[in-house]
């Protein structure tokens, strides 16, 4: 049977309200005389529940404001705007903690109150209440009731009556107000991940592969190239390239790498990590040096300095210049020296070159002067 797993998350709590307010003969209200500079029209009150309170209710009024300087002045020449006030809000309202709470205007000498996040989309009406041009999206503040702060739409009463009015001179006006009530921990139970799952059962060569390496035995090992290219800046250039043979044949040849080292480089690839070297870290080291695999050289010769021996010591320090390896060179010169009277005894040490023998002589007559 499965066993439930308890889990959280942060879950922001929105509270929604719409509305459609509509001022009747609005042309006539602007040719008159205006014995007030601002005059205010008001929608009924249209509310929305408080995600931080079931008892509570958050009530708004959309508001339209016709300024103008003169009581006489053309219509054309007086301003408008339109804006969703926040009426009535509990007392226990809970103003969310945001990183923006402190919102401050910086032309306003005063100090940081709390704010709540709003925003407001706002749609002027046509005929058959359809919406004339773009939705107007804004985004304000509340300092809890009354108007928002950023978050008005001004009207343009330049020619009111071919781009805000309907035919019988009314305005209507849909707005969708969201206000932010802040986040909110949500506890609940969920079944467990399987975390356990070995790494190459999730990512194994022989599932779909697109690629193939191939060895001088004509052993093909399968695998996928998006593997080869993100381990390799060489492979990724030539998989780059629509053009070379090995993309169009899906196949790239390494005859001059062991078969068995082949195949521990792909499990490195997959895995990152090669469970058993058996006796390949030469191979690697070159293999991963001749395609750029960095991590790859560096686990191989790591693995090598713990394995070196008086048969093998003579072949890593060559390795170690070809490689241009200094760690690997010195190590394998270290052990050349602390072991020089079986080393000079192997076959092998004719397979060193001028330099490595050299620098083999110049370690032994240091030593001999200390």
């Amino acid at each position: 049977m499965e066993e439930n797993i308890w889990s959280s998350h942060l879950k922001t709590r929105i509270a929604t309200a719409s509305h459609t307010f509509i001022i009747n003969d609005f042309l006539s209200k602007l040719e008159k005389s205006q014995p007030k500079k601002v005059v205010t029209y008001s929608s009924v009150p249209f509310t929305t529940w408080d995600p931080s309170s079931e008892d509570a209710d958050l009530e708004f009024r959309i508001a339209v404001r016709v300024r103008s300087e003169t009581p006489s002045e053309p219509v054309d020449e007086k301003s408008a705007d339109v804006s969703v006030i926040l009426s009535y809000c509990p007392e226990n309202f809970r103003i969310p903690a945001k990183p923006d709470a402190n919102y401050l205007r910086p032309n306003i000498r005063e100090p940081a109150v709390a704010l709540i996040p709003v925003t407001c989309k706002f749609w002027i009406l046509g005929e058959n209440f359809k919406p004339i041009g773009e939705c107007e999206h804004l985004e304000g503040y509340y300092r809890n009731r009354g108007y928002p702060i950023d978050c008005i739409l001004p009207l343009d009463l330049s020619s009111p009556k071919t781009g805000l009015l309907r035919t019988d001179n009314s305005l209507a006006i849909r707005c969708l107000v969201e206000l932010d009530c802040g986040d909110v921990v949500v506890a609940g139970t969920a079944l467990p991940l399987d975390f356990d799952q070995p790494r190459n059962q999730r990512l194994s060569p022989y599932v779909f592969p697109d690629m193939n390496l191939v060895c001088a035995e004509q052993l093909y090992f399968p695998c996928h190239k998006h593997m080869l290219a993100a381990s390799s800046d060489v492979f990724m250039a030539m998989f780059s390239n629509e053009s070379h043979q090995e993309v169009k044949c899906n196949e790239v040849h390494v005859e001059d790498v062991d078969p068995i080292a082949v195949e521990k480089l792909i499990e490195f690839v997959y895995n990152n990590e090669i469970e058993d070297f058996d006796g390949c870290a030469h191979e690697l080291i070159y293999a991963a040096d001749k395609y750029n695999m960095a991590n790859l050289k560096t686990y191989a010769i790591n693995n090598a300095v713990k394995t070196l021996s008086i048969e093998n010591v003579c072949d890593f320090i060559t390795l170690g210049e070809l490689v241009q390896s200094e760690f690997l060179m010195k190590t394998a010169l270290e052990f050349a020296f602390d072991h020089a009277e079986e080393v000079i005894k192997s076959d092998r040490l004719k397979n060193l070159s001028q330099n490595s023998l050299k620098q083999l002589f110049e370690a032994a007559i240091k030593f001999r002067k200390l």
